[in-house]
């Protein structure tokens, strides 16, 4: 699938990130909100958190700095933004998480500035939302 295959090309040339999910609702079905492709296989097709459908259907963008999070021992940054086509029409949600320290990023705006690059990266190579869900060249 065209989403899966740029989520491993994103992991493949960005070694800051610790992961990449792409969200929101495949072709033919109506308010199924599901991650799609991302470098979590054993979690594709689980169901949405209602903050990933807020990005989708708000057109938000969450700043999520985790670093004190009792549950969750790896120090991360997560970035939740809606994800574009080449039109500029919201077509899901982009979930980066990335390491911390960062060698990109140090305040949350500088995290808000690399994740809306790379999203914006992505933009005119996704078509559509129909698009995402193609065969992989």
């Amino acid at each position: 699938m065209r989403a899966q295959a740029l989520s491993d090309e994103i992991m493949s040339k960005h070694p800051e990130l610790i992961s990449v999910t792409f969200h929101g609702v495949p072709p033919g079905l109506e308010k199924v909100y599901t991650m799609f492709a991302g470098s979590f296989p054993e979690r594709i097709g689980n169901p949405d958190d209602p903050d990933d459908v807020d990005i989708i259907e708000k057109g938000i963008t969450i700043v999520d700095p985790r670093w004190h999070r009792t549950k969750d021992t790896v120090k991360k940054f997560v970035m939740m933004v809606p994800l574009r086509d080449a039109a500029g029409e919201n077509v899901g949600g982009l979930v980066l998480a990335y390491k911390v320290p960062s060698p990109v990023a140090r305040s949350e705006t500088e995290f808000f500035a690399a994740a809306s690059a790379l999203r914006d990266e992505l933009k005119p190579r996704i078509a559509s939302h129909a698009d995402l869900f193609k065969p992989a060249n």
